[in-house]
């Protein structure tokens, strides 16, 4: 039998000890620990006790299911549906009437999906994730049975719904006098008092303003957008969105002082929010100290005492949102609320708080995906998607939409103001010798083996096509970094290889970032793609750049690294676009040059129409006429059913029924 924990706390050493003197004195157990090894407690189990400290390394790509697609990609992928379950299985009956609970559950999904998971290190689906590692393990080892010991671990179904076909025991210690629970459980209580004298501090500091009326006037249309990726110069051009009645706001502010000025010249409307505060820098940030929808006690005795506390923290945390976008829509007179951020979770309680003032929600598509993640569950009114290729794909993580509208790739306003200097760029790898070009993005990746795509496999990408630029005078190379402010870190180990390539003149990398980011999204892969004869994107998962490139009618190759064999973009004909492999990848790059094809060879050419059923450059004017046409509405005096059906119909009559599908919310 063998142990794997995350850590070794106090109370996991004695069961560890427990399940030792349980043994024959003569056998050594092995306790296999995630992180956070404690030296002291470790060399006391080893020396005194016989039992073998091991540090629990693995591969996330180890973790296959039968038909070879990663479990940890399914993990996040099904996670939200499973929660949801659960939660239904705890609903609280004593909700009182401004409550929507669908719209708390689904906000509570997002929310414990971001970040550690109430006293573990860890995320809920790395905790889930180290399940598949010790049934690996177990399969590697021949270990029969083995135990899983977490420490006041809430909800645990979440991980015994994973142990299936194997004899593995989860052992969850519920123990309260550890400075860990103590310290999360009064800060349950006292959330409310700790985050107003927060704030309040930050007045003082005059880094915080309450939200008043004259600093936003009459306001119906609120737009909240980080401003990093859709800058409204550009996307609201033409007009087609009033900027008298439109603010923009933005909790994650990634703007320069240069770039504020220029939307002021512009007379754009924006504010930099901030409900819940933050270590962020900014000069001020409005926020509020609204309590219109206070705290009830949850009288659910089903919940053990950690999933109160759980619960109690993001209830909490849910009516600071609730409260604050209440405010910021009631002072602006808004009724039309619209997001980029369809990851992030404070949303998810702005659409509740517009609704409660008989206002529609909205969000925006910004990444490609084609098999729903539970971090994207959605609840809006309308969800602006790039096509309908998929009926149900919202749907099915347990999302509640009204309307979903088809607007196309909605980055796709950008690209003509690329053209230019994706030639200019490409010119100068000519004259430096190159004859063709490959482009490669990189999906970004972590350190760690054992969580996601590691920096160890994402640079043996790198190498292999700075080495192919080193033994052919032929290639340029082109190279965006899904991160370019943490790629030094990924690259630390073939900078020999990176500086021989750069020396060729053949090489040209996005270094920069934007302001306070490591990324860089004023440089967009269409930019990289229009320079190049070929794009190649590492990872299919979340192919947005590949997508992108493949919009400016550049052939692009996936890497399937996670073995999505139920792709879209698999075929069986000869026009594959999906490799599993470098070599099989370099094949297809050097069979398109040997036989000089072009984009309509691929099946790409089949797909995009698919994909984007408009490809004009025009998805931000659809959207902007679409929330448009419910300002419109709402200010002829219609009330919020009627808005939506106008705004549909305007729609209708101008792009087509079939770019528009409907739901039961």
């Amino acid at each position: 039998m063998i142990i794997v924990t995350e850590d070794i706390t106090f109370i996991k050493s004695i069961s560890i000890l427990v399940s030792r003197l349980r043994l024959d004195r003569n056998i050594r157990m092995q306790v296999y620990v995630v992180s956070q090894r404690n030296l002291f407690i470790s060399t006391i189990l080893s020396k005194l006790f016989k039992i073998d400290i091991i540090d629990f390394k693995w591969n996330f790509f180890d973790l296959k299911n039968n038909h070879g697609t990663c479990e940890g990609q399914l993990v996040r992928k099904n996670f939200s549906n499973s929660f949801l379950k659960i939660l239904d299985n705890y609903k609280i009956n004593d909700n009182p009437e401004f409550l929507d609970y669908k719209n708390f559950q689904i906000f509570l999904v997002k929310r414990l999906m971001d970040g550690p998971f109430h006293l573990s290190k860890k995320s809920i689906i790395n905790n889930i994730i180290i399940i598949y590692a010790i049934k690996n393990l177990m399969e590697k080892k021949g270990f029969i049975k083995a135990t899983f010991l977490t420490e006041n671990f809430p909800f645990d179904y979440l991980l015994k719904e994973h142990i299936t076909n194997y004899d593995i025991d989860l052992k969850n210690l519920n123990y309260y006098l550890s400075f860990s629970f103590l310290n999360i459980f009064f800060k349950s209580i006292i959330f409310k008092k700790f985050i107003t004298l927060k704030k309040y501090f930050r007045l003082l500091n005059n880094s915080y303003q309450f939200i008043k009326y004259k600093n936003i006037g009459n306001k119906s249309i609120v737009f909240d957008n980080d401003m990093m990726i859709h800058n409204p110069i550009k996307f609201n051009n033409p007009n087609s969105l009033d900027r008298k009645s439109t603010i923009y706001v933005a909790p994650n502010w990634y703007l320069s002082e240069q770039q504020e000025r220029e939307l002021k010249r512009e007379d754009y409307n924006f504010i930099p929010l901030e409900f819940y505060p933050s270590k962020r820098k900014k000069n001020k940030f409005y926020t509020s100290n609204n309590q219109k929808f206070k705290f009830f006690k949850i009288k659910n005795f089903n919940f053990n005492i950690n999933e109160k506390i759980l619960y109690t923290r993001a209830f909490k945390e849910y009516l600071l949102y609730l409260n604050g976008w209440y405010d910021f829509f009631e002072k602006s007179n808004a009724k039309i609320f619209v997001t980029t951020n369809k990851f992030s979770y404070s949303q998810i309680a702005a659409s509740s708080a517009i609704s409660k003032l008989s206002g529609v929600s909205a969000v925006i598509q910004n990444s490609f995906y084609e098999f729903p993640w539970s971090n994207g569950i959605l609840d809006y009114d309308v969800s602006f998607c790039f096509s309908n290729f998929k009926k149900d794909l919202e749907i099915n993580t347990g999302s509640r939409i009204k309307q979903q509208i088809a607007v196309g790739y909605t980055n796709d306003y950008k690209f003509i103001n690329f053209k230019q200097d994706a030639k200019l760029l490409r010119n100068k790898l000519l004259e430096n010798g190159a004859k063709k070009i490959v482009c490669f993005f990189d999906q970004g990746s972590v350190d760690d083996t054992r969580w996601s795509l590691s920096n160890e496999i994402s640079a043996k990408g790198y190498k292999f096509l700075l080495e192919k630029v080193i033994k052919n005078d032929w290639m340029g190379l082109i190279i965006k970094p899904k991160k370019p402010g943490l790629l030094k870190s990924k690259i630390v180990d073939i900078e020999n290889v990176l500086n021989k390539a750069v020396a060729t003149g053949r090489v040209y990398i996005v270094k920069s970032t934007d302001t306070n980011h490591v990324k860089n999204a004023s440089i967009i892969p269409a930019y990289i793609a229009m320079a190049s004869d070929v794009s190649v994107h590492d990872t299919m998962v979340s192919g947005t750049a590949g997508f992108e490139a493949a919009l400016t009618k550049t052939p692009n190759f996936y890497l399937d690294l996670y073995n999505f064999n139920e792709s879209i973009f698999y075929c069986e004909t000869g026009k594959k676009i999906v490799f599993k492999n470098w070599d099989e990848t370099w094949n297809a790059i050097i069979n398109l040059f040997d036989r000089n094809l072009k984009f309509e060879d691929f099946y790409w050419n089949e797909l995009l129409n698919k994909l984007d059923p408009y490809q004009d450059g025009k998805s931000f004017q659809r959207i902007n006429e679409y929330l448009s046409a419910l300002d419109f509405a709402y200010k002829k005096g219609y009330s919020k059913d009627d808005v939506l059906k106008y705004a549909a119909n305007d729609f209708s009559n101008k792009w087509g029924d079939d770019k528009i599908m409907f739901f039961e919310k």
